[in-house]
């Protein structure tokens, strides 16, 4: 399950968000008596393909075994920065709040 919250200026207001999209998203299975789970990798045995975008297909040239194999997932944030300098600040700021 994939969602994508809109543009935020602020930390309490990107939460909040993300709070309302797992809500959400917990709502349809919660219907069936099922549940969703964060994980970082498929709990199921899958069959997996290459997803059709140019970044996976690039991934699947230079790292084919992983990208066959590890079945990863993530979470990825996308952030406005003024200039270069804070753009390398922000991921070592960040870095310390992520697993």
């Amino acid at each position: 399950m994939e969602f994508a919250t809109s543009p935020q200026s602020g930390m309490n207001e990107l939460a909040h968000e993300i709070a309302r999209h797992q809500a959400e998203s917990a709502r349809h299975p919660e219907r069936m008596g099922a549940a969703v789970v964060a994980l970082a990798t498929s709990a199921l045995l899958v069959s997996p393909t290459i997803d059709t975008g140019d970044h996976y297909h690039w991934i699947a040239r230079h790292f084919r075994l992983t990208a066959e194999e590890q079945l990863t997932c993530g979470c990825q944030a996308h952030v406005e920065v003024d200039s270069d300098e804070e753009g390398l600040g922000v991921p070592d700021r960040a870095r310390v709040r992520c697993p």
